[in-house]
């Protein structure tokens, strides 16, 4: 006689859904026109005013490398701005129809899906923004060296890191404070209005801190000095430190209405 099939216990994962929502969004961000638009106008920015810069160089009109770093950084954090605000606040706000869907019928809590959210919009951002800035750094050390700018180099490696590290950081903040914002609205276009918003008042609010603090305008007004490699390690660590705290404090904004509220 046949012995008994012994049954094969099942246990389930309960990262599974967040990890299968995090992937889907990943690829579904990948493959947007809006994240490949921002990924072509910030290559084409860069690559336009490095050898803008170049051919100023060669013809003799010298300019410092931490300047022009500066000025093509700021302008890449700056210009993405609008593109990755509708990134952000799109994450979940253009999937109101089907977010019910996803949470009642798929197995997922509202806290899985949110957060499987936030973070495919924070490293997508983040690492297209690092790779881009990198590419940026590693061209000026390649081709503005003593002799192409006269004027010497003086971008060091730790400032550009340093710099890097604080323009992700900003960004960071703002795709957290985006997806939460999203989360909270009722379509994309009344959560991008609101999120223009809260943004100018947060930069309004942060520009009163006292001058010693590292904060938003102390960044923009002196990241060529921070390119130069004259800041303290500190205050980067205090700047980075302050970043992570008002992104997670946007996130839980977001994640408590959202979890909260009708799907």
């Amino acid at each position: 006689m046949d012995a008994p099939a012994t049954a094969i216990p099942f246990r389930f994962n309960r990262f599974l859904p967040y990890w299968a929502v995090l992937q889907t969004d990943l690829g579904q961000t990948l493959r947007s026109w809006v994240y490949r638009l921002w990924l072509i106008m910030m290559a084409l920015a860069a690559l336009g005013y490095v050898l803008y810069k170049l051919g100023a160089a060669n013809a003799g009109e010298y300019q410092s490398v931490a300047v022009q770093t500066d000025d093509l950084l700021r302008a890449l954090a700056i210009g993405s701005l609008s593109l990755i605000s509708l990134l952000a606040v799109s994450s979940i706000s253009s999937e109101r129809g089907t977010i019910a869907d996803s949470i009642l019928s798929r197995g997922i809590s509202r806290y899985q899906y949110f957060l499987a959210k936030w973070h495919a919009r924070v490293v997508v951002v983040l690492a297209t923004f690092v790779t881009v800035s990198v590419a940026v750094l590693v061209a000026y050390s390649v081709l503005f060296t003593a002799a192409t700018n006269g004027s010497g180099v003086n971008l060091t490696t730790w400032g550009g890191i340093y710099a890097v590290a604080m323009l992700a950081a900003v960004l960071m903040v703002v795709v957290s404070w985006g997806v939460a914002i999203g989360a909270m609205s009722n379509g994309t276009v009344i959560g991008i209005t609101i999120f223009w918003i809260v943004i100018f008042g947060g930069m309004i609010a942060l520009s009163r801190l006292p001058s010693d603090y590292p904060n938003l305008k102390w960044l923009m007004d002196g990241l060529r000095n921070v390119l130069r490699g004259g800041v303290q390690t500190g205050d980067v660590v205090q700047f980075l430190a302050a970043s992570v705290v008002l992104a997670a404090v946007g996130a839980f904004i977001g994640l408590g209405v959202f979890a909260r509220r009708d799907v």
